[in-house]
């Protein structure tokens, strides 16, 4: 059945469609959040935020538009306002706290990065690595295409930009993510 069709029975009054429509995107849903996030708990909190609004929106929808779409744009939103939040939180914290400011908060032994983490890791943990530091519309792109399979029309449409720029944008996210992985020491085409 369809997205369109579930809407329609939930509109009618089939609250069953509606937990059929959830449950067909809570998985791939979940997963960009928490790779959005990088925090279970605000990924748990933004998912459940993410359906309600959506529920909202429902009598509202139209049929001409994809459904996944409108559940992706819900939940883009939602995440760049929690990052604008931290982000306030963090400049407060950074005034009140005077000179010392972040590297006040490392670890009381001194090192900074634990060795452990300045191993080797293997290629799907680097992967994770390199996309989690790309600049956030970056990351929202690869997310969306790595745990959606949306394609470059249907993220263009979801974010309401042209195609082209969002093109361009993978483009250089792939290029910071390869530049990433030589800096790692793995050898790729341009390092051959």
């Amino acid at each position: 059945m369809t997205d369109a069709a579930l809407i329609d029975r939930h509109r009618q009054g089939d609250q069953a469609a509606l937990g059929e429509l959830i449950q067909r995107y809570q998985h791939m849903l979940f997963g960009y959040l928490l790779r959005m996030t990088r925090s279970r708990e605000d990924a748990e909190d933004l998912f459940q935020e993410t359906f309600l609004r959506m529920v909202r929106q429902l009598e509202t929808y139209d049929e001409r538009s994809r459904f996944k779409s409108l559940l992706f744009t819900i939940a883009g939103n939602l995440c760049v306002d929690l990052s604008r939040r931290r982000q306030s939180r963090l400049k407060r914290f950074e005034e009140e706290d005077g000179d010392e400011g972040i590297e006040g908060l490392a670890d009381p032994s001194g090192d900074w990065i634990p060795d452990r983490w300045l191993q080797r890791k293997d290629t799907a943990e680097t992967l994770v690595a390199a996309v989690d530091q790309l600049p956030d519309a970056m990351r929202d792109l690869v997310l969306l295409r790595l745990e959606t399979g949306m394609t470059f029309q249907e993220i263009a449409d979801t974010r309401g930009e042209k195609l082209g720029t969002i093109l361009a944008r993978m483009h250089r996210a792939v290029a910071r993510i390869r530049m990433y992985f030589e800096k790692q020491g793995y050898e790729t085409a341009s390092t051959r």
